[in-house]
C-alpha cells in the first residue's frame, strides 16, 4: 500500500521566503492546518504524492515535470492524475506519453527523473 501524503508551497508576500512542505493537510476556512500547525499555502500547488521514486530515488508528486527515457529518446511529461490513476501526459500523443499510459503498470520499463515542477518551473512544461 502506498504512502498518503501531499506536497504545497507555503504562501508568502516574498516569493523567495516561501518553501514546500509535505504531510497531510486539513482545510479550516482560508488556512490549512498540517502536524498541528496552521500554514499560509497556496492551494494552486498542493498535488498527491503518487507513490513511486524515480531514478534518484526522488518522491514523484502531481504536477512534477518529468523526463522520460524510452528507448534512448529523451521526453518530458506532467504527472496530472486522469481517470483514477497517475499519468506522464505532455499535452500529444507522442506514442509514449500519451493519457493513455498509466505509470504503475510500466515503471519498470521506463526510466523517468524528476526534473522540475509547474510552480517552480513552468518553463520546463512539454
Amino acid at each position: 500500500m502506498r504512502e498518503i501524503k501531499f506536497r504545497a508551497k507555503t504562501k508568502s508576500y516574498d516569493t523567495s521566503a516561501s518553501y514546500w512542505i509535505t504531510g497531510l493537510f486539513l482545510k479550516d476556512g482560508s488556512d490549512y492546518l498540517m502536524n498541528d500547525m496552521y500554514l499560509s499555502i497556496d492551494p494552486e500547488t498542493i498535488g498527491q504524492f503518487i507513490g513511486i521514486l524515480d531514478s534518484a530515488n526522488v518522491e514523484i508528486y502531481e504536477n512534477d515535470i518529468v523526463e522520460l527515457n524510452i528507448d534512448g529518446k529523451k521526453q518530458r511529461a506532467v504527472v496530472e492524475y486522469r481517470d483514477g490513476c497517475f499519468y506522464p501526459f505532455n499535452g500529444n500523443d507522442c506514442g509514449c506519453c500519451s493519457d493513455e499510459v498509466s505509470w504503475l503498470p510500466n515503471e519498470k520499463l521506463w526510466r523517468f527523473l524528476v526534473i522540475g515542477n509547474l510552480t517552480d518551473n513552468p518553463e520546463l512544461k512539454p
